[in-house]
């Protein structure tokens, strides 16, 4: 795994580009995790949010549309008591 660069929160971004003379006197940060422990807190969190997402998930069989199936329009019945093929054929 290849170690990540570490990302640190600036409250006020231009104030810190200001007061660093433009990063040039800006101090190297470390990372405060090693690679091993941030690979450690991922499957960590990973896991977590399997549960979270698990729970979240209602079981069985899931459809993406339950209306049910209507019958087509040509057999839908008219104003006159025809299917519609009938009373279009005729009109």
């Amino acid at each position: 795994m290849r170690s990540r660069p570490y990302l640190q929160y600036i409250e006020d971004p231009i104030q810190y580009v200001l007061e660093t003379t433009g990063l040039l006197d800006q101090k190297p940060q470390r990372a405060a995790h090693s690679p091993k422990e941030v690979e450690k807190l991922d499957r960590q969190l990973s896991a977590e949010r399997s549960k979270e997402v698990a729970a979240a998930t209602p079981t069985g069989v899931m459809e993406w549309n339950t209306t049910p199936m209507e019958e087509p329009a040509c057999k839908k019945n008219t104003p006159h008591g025809k299917t519609s093929r009938q009373y279009n054929s005729r009109h």
